[in-house]
């Protein structure tokens, strides 16, 4: 199964990789946080039971960018273009991957606050734990396991 944590924590690596140095915040930043940073935030995290063993899992995250600001607070243009050039290389990817997985998404790129901010969709399958269906049952199913109409087992 794929956790939320385990998503966010690939995304700051290849974040980091993109543009080294960056200091990650998770859910909040102070007013002395370091810059240049990045500000990682939950927005959605949701999903539905898709089959006895699946579901279909939405997760929507928002990556502010905390550049250098002039006197005013406003980021500097070309800095904020820069950046979403260098990651690019990443986003234009459209894949993510955590642990063993490798998830798909989508992005767009807007601003929040005057402020650089990568929006991302994950849409994924994952594996449903169901504690009513016993070991015997999972060995019943695996035993009639049937692909293309060929027993497998």
């Amino acid at each position: 199964m794929v956790k939320t944590m385990d998503i966010i924590n690939a995304l700051i690596n290849e974040f980091d990789k993109c543009i080294p140095g960056v200091e990650p915040y998770l859910g909040g930043i102070g007013e002395d946080y370091k810059s240049p940073a990045f500000l990682f935030l939950l927005i959605y995290d949701g999903g539905e039971r898709s089959g006895k063993f699946t579901r279909d899992i939405t997760i929507d995250l928002q990556c502010v960018y905390f550049g250098k600001t002039d006197e005013y607070g406003n980021q500097n243009f070309k800095e904020k273009m820069n950046v979403v050039e260098r990651l690019r290389v990443f986003l234009n990817q459209y894949k993510l991957t955590v642990g063993d997985r490798v998830l798909k998404f989508r992005y767009e790129i807007k601003d929040a606050d005057e402020r650089l901010a990568v929006f991302l969709t994950f849409k994924f399958k994952d594996g449903v734990i169901d504690p009513e269906f016993e070991g015997e049952q999972a060995r019943e199913a695996a035993e009639n396991l049937l692909i293309n109409e060929e027993r497998v087992v």
